[in-house]
């Protein structure tokens, strides 16, 4: 039998309560207005052997959707859109939620993962550049045999990782209906306020990144003599005092390290040291600096340099992300926590995502690099001594 995920339903969530006429108007900060236009996408997979596609229960699905409506009346930005590239424009919009079902059970998509069916979880292609309003979109899709995946797509435009899992946190708990709520700060444009950008900002940065790669490709075919590494930086526990966990928005920079000689064999602790030193200097007098008028400036020669550096294939990338601290595993929706938090496949070379796992005490990489290097990857004995290229069996017990 194919696996195949088909959807059943697809329908608009408003927020459960309208916005007072004067928050109507959502204005980005200067790090929005920096970030790509993709999507950051996650799925969490529920065993809940009782929820499935035979024995529907209506009322659960419909509890979620309507958790989905009071949630958005605290995080109302996500039920706009964007308008003139500088703000949110809030007029009831709301977000999509899609229904689907999986032909399939559970188990099977975790024994053996492959990335195009992991992308059907998710309600769009989070990677596609071309224009979409929506700043949000959930698909929960429903296994035949128990289970649920839920699939959520939001606005890099708009959010970072941790404000996904703030959302989630804020979700979950409607869902269970808790008297806790959890409410975003949407004071991030007062933090870092948006700016008159006329420079080649980063808003196909990702089309950028495939074009700088593919014409160092092209200048040669011998491996670069150069290695740098980035790494994401959250800026809200480095500033003075730090920012509240739940800020709204993208709060992020990328820490570039030295740039390493590749003659010779570079050792671990050597690229660790220089990361290290790299993320250290991004401290409360560097993010505060995006504050000021010099902030335009300083981003502006800071991408300028990477992009352009690329494109003379002078230097090969690799960029990290990390969301081991990020509390996903603790999404309760009222049915227990998800044995499994995935993303999908990212269509750019060199590029290792960290996440961490259920049990706490491991930490999930998805990597992407060349086919011939990957198939070194795979196969490299210091890295089979401690991971496996397979979902762990702790996974795959609860599955």
């Amino acid at each position: 039998m194919v696996m195949k995920i088909e959807m059943i339903s697809r329908e608009t969530i408003k927020p459960s309560s309208p916005t007072p006429h004067h928050l109507r108007r959502y204005e980005l900060s200067f790090l929005d207005q920096l970030a790509p236009p993709i999507y950051t996408p996650i799925v969490l997979f529920y065993s809940a052997p009782e929820f499935n596609s035979n024995t529907h229960c209506i009322t659960k699905y419909d509890y979620m959707k309507k958790a989905v409506s009071e949630t958005l009346s605290h995080f109302y930005p996500l039920a706009g859109r964007i308008k003139h590239d500088d703000c949110v424009d809030y007029n009831d919009d709301g977000v999509t939620c899609v229904e689907a079902r999986a032909n399939f059970e559970l188990s099977k998509i975790v024994r053996n993962p492959e990335m195009n069916l992991l992308q059907q979880f998710l309600p769009l292609d989070p990677y596609d550049v071309r224009a979409n309003e929506e700043l949000m979109v959930v698909q929960v899709s429903l296994f035949d045999w128990g289970g649920i995946g839920i699939g959520v797509c939001i606005s890099h435009r708009i959010a970072d990782g941790s404000t996904l899992a703030t959302f989630l946190a804020a979700w979950t708990a409607r869902s269970r209906g808790t008297a806790e709520t959890i409410a975003p700060s949407l004071n991030s444009a007062t933090l870092f306020p948006p700016r008159d950008i006329h420079v080649s900002q980063p808003t196909g940065l990702i089309s950028k990144q495939k074009s700088a790669m593919n014409a160092a490709k092209e200048k040669t075919e011998k491996r670069s003599q150069l290695a740098a590494i980035t790494h994401v930086v959250n800026l809200r526990g480095r500033m003075v005092p730090p920012l509240e966990e739940h800020t709204f928005g993208n709060i992020w920079w990328p820490a570039v390290a030295t740039v390493l000689e590749w003659g010779g064999e570079v050792e671990l602790h050597d690229i660790v040291g220089q990361l290290r030193k790299t993320i250290t200097k991004i401290d409360n007098i560097y993010a505060r600096q995006f504050q000021g008028d010099d902030g335009p400036s300083l981003a502006r020669e800071s991408l300028k340099e990477v992009i352009e550096t690329m494109s003379k294939g002078e230097v090969t990338f690799y960029r990290f992300s990390s969301w081991v601290r990020l509390p996903f595993y603790e999404a309760d929706f009222g049915w227990g926590n998800p044995f499994w938090v995935c993303i999908s496949n990212v269509p750019i070379e060199n590029v290792v995502m960290l996440r961490g796992t259920k049990s706490g005490d491991g930490i999930e990489a998805w990597v992407t690099l060349e086919e011939h290097v990957m198939a070194k990857f795979e196969h490299d004995r210091q890295i089979l001594l401690f991971a496996s290229s397979s979902p762990s069996p702790k996974i795959l017990e609860t599955a």
